[in-house]
């Protein structure tokens, strides 16, 4: 769990804030989920591959 403690020293010593114009603050909720900050638009990408695959040369 040292993991807690070291993140936070990291970023202390950068000057980390949004944008003004972000789409995604605090301040900007979404009334669809009753009033909570507006999730990140995603995308899910599904990758097959062969699993048992020889190499041919």
């Amino acid at each position: 769990m040292e993991i807690f403690t070291v993140i936070p020293n990291l970023l202390r010593e950068f000057n980390i804030e949004l944008l003004p114009e972000s789409e995604y603050t605090p301040e900007k909720t979404d009334p669809a989920r009753e009033s909570e900050p507006k999730l990140f638009e995603d995308r899910i990408i599904t990758v097959r591959m062969i699993a048992n695959r020889k190499e041919t040369a």
